[in-house]
């Protein structure tokens, strides 16, 4: 039995695989301004977010305003859209809204420039902004750089120079001889490599921003790079800062012998894919960090618990400046707070700004 499950959790968590929509919900009318469309499976959810993309293997529009029920089917206002969509057409939402690069999803110019690392090149994208000042962008497990395209706006209003970055072990990228996923134990060196050519460029403040994965990541980096000293802060949205935590949770959630059959997996996982599962408790290294840091994280969080968020503001309360929420999936809180959101990283980067020392 432990092994049927392990075998599971590998595919769900460690392979690296892509991470296409299943377009199971169904579009049954459009107008000039909204669409209606029946939500199948997590859609059902998603579909309520005050803002949502939508995706069909044709098109994608982003969703805004309170949604509308009439039986099976879900109404919403149509923000924008890009492509096609028609009645019928297999669809699933999205919550990081956009589809495309930033000049096809919001306008704005950028270019892709490759950051070396020791596995070889890997793609960014860049927007330019008229400061020194740059924020680096790292997604999420299974993700992509277009995690982070709700974000440029608040980057853009501060005139940073926004980096968005790939890593190792993700889809389309290089992959370590394990094959394996390793949730910030090794991909923090391409981090630290695109911290480096920041720097080239004359960067002469650094922000990170973490989502999720991502928010391991930046944290593993701040712990193990001589480079850490170099950033003057780090938002991280809904982190992973304890795998042991969210393979807890999982366990609680699956009938009868879940919590049993923990052990057992957790030791074919660490074996199969070499690692120890003590180095992936990254919250118990927070006295090793110095760095402001603006964190988000909401109780709604089914996959990243927030009680790891939760200890860190109260383990460092001299560093953490603490959104949080109540209502917001994980890695959605800009899709339900937005306002919220906004104004609480740029406040915090206005912080970093005011107190950088010459």
């Amino acid at each position: 039995m432990a092994f049927i499950y392990a075998l599971y959790a590998q595919r769900r968590g460690f392979n690296v695989v892509d991470n296409p929509p299943l377009y199971r919900s169904v579009i049954k009318s459009i107008s000039a301004d909204t669409i209606s469309f029946h939500p199948r499976g997590k859609d059902v959810f998603y579909a309520q977010l005050p803002i949502v993309g939508l995706v069909s293997r044709k098109g994608s529009m982003v969703l805004i305003g309170p949604s509308k029920e009439d039986g099976n089917n879900i109404t919403r206002k149509i923000d924008s859209i890009d492509g096609s969509m028609e009645i019928e057409d297999g669809v699933s939402t999205d919550r990081f809204i956009y589809q495309n690069d930033p000049m096809s999803s919001l306008g704005i110019p950028f270019e892709k420039p490759l950051i070396d690392t020791e596995l070889g090149e890997l793609e960014s994208w860049l927007i330019r902004g008229n400061s020194d000042r740059w924020v680096v962008c790292v997604h999420g497990h299974r993700s992509s750089l277009k995690e982070s395209l709700r974000f440029l706006p608040i980057f853009k209003k501060m005139n940073m120079n926004i980096l968005m970055i790939n890593y190792r072990n993700s889809w389309n990228t290089h992959v370590e001889p394990n094959q394996s996923i390793m949730f910030g134990l090794t991909e923090w060196r391409d981090l630290e490599n695109a911290v480096k050519w920041c720097l080239q460029n004359r960067a002469n403040q650094i922000t990170l921003l973490g989502h999720s994965m991502g928010g391991g990541i930046v944290w593993k980096y701040l712990v193990e790079s001589e480079l850490a000293e170099k950033v003057d802060g780090v938002i991280l949205e809904s982190p992973l800062l304890d795998l042991n935590e969210v393979a807890n949770n999982i366990a609680l959630r699956i009938p009868g012998f879940g919590k049993l059959l923990l052990w057992p997996v957790k030791q074919i996982l660490a074996k199969k894919n070499g690692f120890n599962w003590d180095d992936l408790k990254y919250i118990d290294q927070y006295d090793k960090i110095s760095t402001p840091i603006f964190l988000i994280h909401s109780e709604a969080d089914r996959i990243v618990p927030i009680s790891t968020s939760d200890k860190l503001a109260q383990l460092r309360p001299d560093l953490v400046t603490y959104l949080r929420l109540q209502k917001s999936p994980h890695a959605a809180a800009w899709n339900v707070y937005q306002n919220e959101v906004e104004k609480g990283i740029l406040e915090f980067l206005k912080t970093l700004i005011r107190t950088k020392k010459p």
